[in-house]
């Protein structure tokens, strides 16, 4: 899948968590960008979890927990993804 579709679906799908209150209502007001790191949305582990079960989801895919253990940057998630379901 294209990193640049996968990037898109990721901040649609945490715009979701939002509105569903799976994630921080103070997200709201973030404007994501791609180089935007995991810690700069000071998510705590089970928000962690819960964004990456929605991603396994979205994508159909069982997803490690090291896709978030350095901090990647949210365009460096969609790659990782990307990377993952292509090989």
């Amino acid at each position: 899948m294209e990193t640049q579709k996968l990037y898109d679906d990721l901040i649609s799908l945490i715009n979701e968590q939002i509105e569903n209150d799976a994630l921080p209502s103070r997200l709201k007001e973030v404007i994501f960008k791609p180089d935007m790191r995991l810690n700069d949305l000071g998510l705590d582990s089970i928000a962690l979890v819960a964004l990456q079960t929605s991603l396994m989801d979205m994508t159909d895919s069982f997803l490690s927990d090291s896709l978030f253990s350095d901090n990647p940057s949210l365009w460096e998630i969609a790659q990782r993804i990307s990377d993952s379901i292509e090989t």
